[in-house]
């Protein structure tokens, strides 16, 4: 029967009427009383070790006083929490509020009094869709488990397994710790209802549940030792409440789950004790825009933390990527993606350092802009001076004149010059022996007749025959004790220490004549020598052939490793089926003098050609580019149309399809260029095929996953083993894609790179590291995927 249509809108209404609107409700806990004046603490029989010895429970002073600024901060216009929607408990009880906060009295701040308020105001209350804070400050602590295996602690000398733990006001009494276990089913059971969840805890060790004020030197731990009482509890199957695929829950924690929270007790000069995460936490608040991405709040507490010399005291903030981009109690994000650094610390003399650097990409030249004010007629400029160490650099204020800037002030970049690449470095076995010494060594060894190898990165071996600049010595495979031979290598010494049924790998040293001839220190190279081993990303390895000696630039992790693994999958010599890296080049063979020159050439040419793909692989993508912003390569076999899973290799004659895919729609249009980086180090363009046709997303391809128009179809060939394939995607383009091919860079015709993003890919291409490009634009990236390719079946 159809309802008339009058009255279908009228009970529409009423159902909308009673609908429950999506609301943003708290719970906000804080503990000062963990032990009653004239009490004593009282521990269960036979209880020794941890908190059994504990004469008193030591008290707080902060946590109302951050329980309260945290409710008046939700309930804020900025933030707009209803006051009736916020449950706070506290022992003792706050002041009574005008405003109709719901108060629960002190003597539910117990183990089940705690448990039971969660259970009531995060998961029985809420509807789907609400946003609700847990907010805790108080003592954090950890409980023994012997069948855990989270974190750890000695005991007796003895590393054991512990659970982390809030600790409620009971605990005096022998009463139980709130665990973290019994948090976790809590906040499963709301993110499994749709709730959204924001959880802060202002407490030590709470990092593991997944505690700016100037501060004196006098502080407190928000901390109380371990119980020793053995749970013996088998980790649980829970996934971790911020590690969810579906509604993930942030976790914001005042310290890694190896330190402790710090509270500043009150002074004359600070009337309130406040723990020091809150106090940065809410001037974050206070000061960044309400849709500030929670990544940014961290920056600004984590930099306000440092600013006030609380250097052993880092926060936590665990969700996922997606989630972190979210304003903190949740909601829509600003719009922007750009790499924003916070104010760790302001001189006397206006000297600034940023709590950003070289691991960013970011280099001295480099501008930054006040992030989140609304008036951009007071934005301040600053520009980075010098680099400070890998994390942190040296800026100067701009614009405007005599502005002033504070520890924790955000910024966000404006131009951005990429810091210095570090270069590729090499290291020449001792060439202290000449060439005719080396050719008497060569002929001792053939006539000795022990069993030799000709490509130690192939082939198994169990000894090495080196020189260490002094004598000749011999080790066994995977040790670094020897016999020493001697200066003068005899096959006698050979035949007395080599033993039955061995293969040596003869790892001839650089004659003199070869090491004069090695270029490795020219200026603005990537090439650069280094006088230890320890230091070198390649050795100069020898050999010895049917053919004769021979010489390669060898990688040093490879070396490190000893013989081949004979489990790898199948590749062509040279390859790396894990590295980005070749194992080795080539084996350069020199027969005599005459073909000396010839070789150091080869071998100049090859170091040149791994700077070459050192320089791609180091290359900073623009600073704030994330994986989420654009697309990313995928592969698609052209026989089925199928996608090729991540990790999964490809065989000789499969043929594939360049793809675009991303998991949203893509909105930012840029230019795309894609790089084929062989695993021999050999880089060719692939697509564009010319200079048009490849900007996505277009009026033609606009979907999530586009095969790229005009791209080859890839046929799997030699060599064989991981080739990584760079995607470059760039806001403007390139005027010369081909300056990406790392031959025929400087021998092209034409004026060459002209903008200061083409000169920084041009110098990648190159080998070089000349920085003199100026500032580079910030809306482009760089993408790394590794292709694992096999020989067909067979032997």
């Amino acid at each position: 029967m159809r309802l008339p249509l009058a009255l279908s809108a009228l009970l529409l209404a009423l159902s909308l009427q009673h609908a429950p609107a999506q609301a943003r409700r708290a719970l906000l806990i804080g503990i000062n009383t963990y032990q009653p004046p004239q009490t004593t603490a009282k521990h269960p029989d036979g209880c020794t070790g941890g908190r059994c010895d504990l004469p008193v429970f030591d008290n707080l002073d902060g946590t109302l006083n951050d329980v309260a600024a945290m409710r008046d901060l939700l309930v804020s216009p900025k933030f707009g929490f209803a006051p009736a929607g916020v449950a706070v408990l506290t022992d003792p009880a706050l002041p009574t509020s005008q405003l109709p906060f719901i108060a629960l009295p002190a003597a539910q701040t117990t183990h089940d009094g705690i448990l039971a308020a969660m259970q009531k105001y995060l998961v029985d209350l809420p509807h789907k869709g609400d946003t609700v804070v847990f907010y805790y400050a108080g003592h954090g602590s950890l409980r023994l488990n012997s069948r855990g295996n989270k974190l750890t602690l000695y005991v007796d000398g003895k590393q054991v397994h512990a659970d982390s733990t809030l600790v409620p006001s009971d605990a005096w009494t022998g009463g139980y710790d709130v665990r973290d276990r019994e948090i976790t089913r809590i906040f499963n059971a709301a993110l499994d209802k749709g709730i959204k969840l924001t959880v802060i805890l202002d407490s030590c060790h709470s990092g593991a549940f997944t505690r700016g004020i100037p501060l004196n030197p006098k502080v407190r731990e928000r901390m109380l030792p371990y119980d020793p009482r053995d749970i013996a509890e088998a980790p649980g199957e829970a996934l971790a409440p911020a590690e969810r695929a579906d509604n993930p829950a942030l976790i914001f924690s005042a310290a890694q789950q190896d330190q402790t929270a710090k509270e500043a007790p009150s002074t004359a000069n600070i009337p309130e004790a406040h723990g020091a995460f809150t106090a940065a936490l809410i001037k974050a608040l206070e000061v960044l825009p309400a849709d500030a991405p929670a990544s940014v709040v961290y920056q600004q507490v984590n930099a306000q933390l440092e600013g006030n010399g609380i250097a052993d005291q880092v926060p936590s903030l665990d969700s996922a990527a997606s989630r972190r981009q979210q304003p903190l109690f949740g909601g829509t994000p600003a719009q922007s993606g750009k790499l924003r650094a916070a104010v760790t610390s302001v001189s006397d003399d206006g000297s600034i350092e940023l709590d950003t650097g070289r691991l960013a990409g970011v280099g001295p030249g480099s501008t930054f802009v006040s992030f989140g004010l609304d008036d951009k007629s007071k934005a301040v400029t600053l520009k980075v001076t010098d680099l400070a160490g890998l994390a942190h650099a040296k800026a100067s204020i701009v614009s405007p004149a005599n502005a002033k800037v504070s520890t924790g002030s955000v910024f966000e970049i404006d131009k951005w010059v990429p810091a210095p690449v570090d270069p590729l470095h090499f290291w020449i076995w001792p060439s202290t022996i000449a060439q005719a010494d080396l050719d008497k060594a060569i002929a001792q060894i053939r006539a000795s007749g022990i069993d030799i190898v000709a490509d130690p990165a192939e082939e198994p071996w169990t000894h090495i025959l080196l020189w260490n600049s002094n004598s000749w010595i011999l080790q066994r495979a995977g040790t670094t004790d020897g016999d020493e031979l001697g200066w003068t290598l005899t096959a006698s010494a050979l035949k007395q220490h080599v033993p039955a049924g061995a293969k040596v790998w003869v790892n001839l040293p650089p004659s003199q004549q070869l090491g004069g001839k090695l270029d490795l220190n020219e200026k603005d190279s990537m090439v650069q020598g280094v006088s230890s081993a320890t230091a070198a990303d390649y050795l100069l390895t020898g050999t010895l052939t049917a053919d004769g000696p021979a010489w390669a630039w060898y990688h040093k992790a490879e070396f490190e490793k000893g013989p081949p693994d004979p489990n790898v999958p199948r590749h062509s010599p040279g390859c790396s089926t894990t590295s980005n890296y070749p194992v080795r080049t080539d084996w350069v063979p020199i027969a005599d003098l005459a073909a000396l020159p010839d070789a150091a050439d080869r071998l100049n040419d090859y170091a040149a050609r791994l700077a070459k793909l050192a320089g791609w692989l180091r290359l900073p993508s623009s600073p704030g580019a994330s994986d989420d912003d654009y697309y990313h390569l995928a592969f698609q076999r052209a026989a089925d149309e199928t996608m090729l899973g991540a990790g999964q290799s490809v065989q000789q004659g499969d043929r594939l399809k360049l793809v675009l895919a991303s998991s949203s729609r893509v909105l930012e249009k840029r230019w795309v260029y894609i790089l084929d980086i062989d695993c021999h180090g050999n880089g060719n363009l692939l697509y564009p095929r010319n200079y048009s046709e490849n900007r996505f997303p277009n009026d033609a391809n606009d979907q999530r996953q586009v095969v790229l128009p005009g791209a080859p179809i890839l046929t799997v060939g030699k060599p064989f083993g991981l080739d990584t394939i760079l995607m470059v995607s760039t806001g403007e383009p390139l005027s010369d894609p081909y300056l990406l091919n790392f031959k025929g860079v400087a021998t092209r015709g034409g004026i060459g790179p002209q903008s200061p993003l083409e000169k920084l890919l041009s110098n990648a291409s190159s080998g070089t590291r000349g920085f003199d490009f100026g500032a580079v634009p910030t809306n482009w990236a760089v993408s790394t995927t590794g292709l694992q390719s096999v020989p067909a079946a067979g032997p």
